[in-house]
């Protein structure tokens, strides 16, 4: 986040996480769905709004190459796979380099998909506060 210009504010520890888009939208989730905690659990939604400068936003599925430390080579056609081949020729410190290089992807949000990949589908926000003043809306509900 420092490296994108959101400084962490006051003495926060950890960053708040939130969804911005999911199944390509960019609004509320239905709440009468399921998959939101346990069956019976009392929880709350809360939409807001956030300055751009206050926000990093990222590819959800992409962030997954970072959690598994696996590089992301960027390719958008099972044809351009073949940089894989490029990848397996390196040393190892390379490849460390190339893989950590490759994770600045996961900032690429442009709304693209193939049969190979989709990006922009799902798009996760990371912040340090979120303060009343940002609040639009805030509702109650229990899990399905």
């Amino acid at each position: 986040m420092d490296e994108h210009g959101i400084r962490r504010i006051n003495k926060a520890k950890y960053p708040v996480w939130a969804w911005h888009t999911r199944k390509w939208k960019h609004n509320r989730p239905d709440l009468r769905l399921g998959g939101y905690g346990k069956r019976g659990d009392r929880l709350s939604c809360i939409e807001f709004e956030i300055p751009e400068s206050e926000v990093l936003l990222s590819d959800f599925d992409a962030w997954h190459f970072v959690l598994n430390n696996l590089w992301l080579d960027g390719s958008v056609t099972e044809a351009e796979r073949k940089n894989e081949i490029y990848f397996d020729s390196l040393t190892k410190e390379e490849q460390e380099r190339a893989k950590a290089d490759s994770w600045n992807r996961i900032f690429d949000i442009s709304p693209y998909e193939n049969d190979w990949i989709v990006r922009g589908c799902y798009i996760q926000a990371v912040f340090w506060k979120l303060r009343p003043d940002m609040v639009t809306e805030c509702r109650f509900f229990t899990a399905k």
